[in-house]
């Protein structure tokens, strides 16, 4: 389990805000996306997100590695300011990232964020 407890969901369009907060249980910071802490985000295919960053020393980058921290932007998804510890990050979805376990990690520390789940939007 990547996270005890239960995590918050943000499933919106299409600007957030990313910061740091002291981890509430242990030592460490994690990520807040929007003032909730570590939520799972749910994007959709095609829709642009933007991702206005300010964690100095804390790089922020979409992955596929679970835990981060490498320090190497192992498993990082090859999008255009990938690791921005301050400025803005833009992620448009695409179809063959649906069903990949995705995650938003620092490249510095571990666990400091959590899932990312690509989703179609529905037709209804």
């Amino acid at each position: 389990m990547l996270r005890p407890g239960k995590k918050e969901t943000l499933e919106k369009c299409c600007r957030f805000k990313v910061r740091i907060v002291p981890k509430e249980t242990e030592s460490g910071n994690e990520y807040t996306i929007d003032g909730m802490r570590s939520p799972r985000l749910i994007l959709y295919i095609g829709e642009i997100y933007i991702f206005e960053i300010h964690t100095p020393n804390h790089p922020f980058y979409i992955t596929t590695h679970a835990i981060g921290g490498t320090r190497k932007m192992e498993g990082a998804l090859n999008i255009a300011d990938n690791g921005t510890e301050v400025g803005e990050l833009e992620f448009m979805p695409q179809d063959s990232l649906i069903g990949k376990k995705l995650y938003y990690q620092c490249d510095n520390h571990k666990i400091m964020g959590y899932k990312v789940v690509v989703k179609k939007k529905s037709n209804f």
